[in-house]
């Protein structure tokens, strides 16, 4: 950003020999230069030759220039006093600064540069406005430019764009990591109709994304959440369990793998089954999903025929 110069004198406006100018819009040099002091942004008046005609003390400041007679040294060498770039960092042309622009009669609105004054200067990022200034015929023309700091404003908003491309790119790694899961499990989703494995992926809320048919069922019902799974399993289950300590839970509240081998009573009959689950992980280590697999046994050996 450029440095704060010190305090200017009050805006001034003369003709090229020195006198004073006549006041733009009909006023007069002290009503305008009045009307300028109040202005908070910078404002700079100048001739179709661009020579200096006004400016006021918060031009001054913003271009880094300690007087009227510094700014005017400035605009005479502007392209060895100035380091212009856009906002993405290209260099811009002298001819295309924007006291160039309005005094060939363009008019523009919120041009956002980012400006240096000087090698060792800071960079600011000005937001410029101008055009030509209408004048009665015979009259020199001249061109009006307005700037405004808008550095704290511009790093907001960057900031708030690198935060909203952060959070996509978390929630896409999050996305990826979870389809990785259900592609490798794919195989047996297949083949849940031939081998009774169950398995489940669930997201990091809990809510079930896959389910085969085989861990319906083992289970008995179709469950849409870990915490049914897990409800499911301890209701099947010959002696009491609590629901929070199965795999089905522990790997996504305490993130961890675990196992568990229950004693179902089905039908009359007595089977062991076995609960695996495990938490998937993103780029960052974030809990991502869950993968559970469901395997029935009966007097310790797997059931073949569902």
């Amino acid at each position: 950003m450029l440095h704060h110069a010190r305090p200017a004198p009050r805006a001034r406006f003369r003709r090229r020999g020195g006198q004073a100018a006549d006041g733009l819009g009909g006023l007069s040099e002290h009503e305008l230069a009045a009307v300028l002091a109040s202005v908070p942004d910078g404002v700079i008046v100048a001739d179709r030759a661009g020579r200096l005609l006004g400016a006021n003390r918060a031009a001054l400041s913003l271009t880094g220039c300690a007087s009227t007679g510094d700014l005017r040294h400035s605009l005479r060498h502007q392209a060895d006093d100035f380091e212009v770039h856009d906002l993405a960092g290209r260099p811009v042309p002298p001819r295309d600064w924007p006291l160039a622009r309005a005094l060939r009669g363009e008019t523009f609105v919120r041009v956002e540069l980012r400006i240096r004054r000087g090698a060792g200067g800071e960079e600011r990022v000005l937001s410029f406005g101008g055009g030509p200034v209408p004048r009665p015929a015979g009259r020199e023309p001249t061109a009006v430019l307005a700037i405004r700091d808008v550095t704290v404003e511009r790093a907001r908003l960057e900031d708030r764009e690198r935060v909203g491309d952060q959070l996509m790119q978390e929630h896409s790694q999050m996305v990826a990591a979870v389809a990785e899961v259900v592609d490798a499990t794919g195989a047996l989703i297949a083949l849940g109709a031939l081998v009774p494995v169950g398995v489940i992926v669930a997201d990091a809320g809990g809510r079930v994304l896959l389910r085969n048919d085989a861990a319906t069922t083992i289970l008995g019902r179709k469950v849409t959440t870990l915490a049914e799974a897990a409800a499911a399993c301890a209701a099947l289950s010959e002696h009491a369990v609590d629901p929070d300590m199965l795999p089905l839970r522990r790997a996504l509240v305490d993130a961890v793998a675990a196992e568990s081998t229950l004693a179902f009573r089905v039908a009359g009959a007595d089977e062991r089954v076995t609960v695996r689950a495990r938490p998937v992980r993103g780029i960052a280590g974030e809990i991502v999903g869950v993968v559970a697999v469901i395997e029935r046994t009966r007097d310790g050996a797997r059931v073949l025929d569902g």
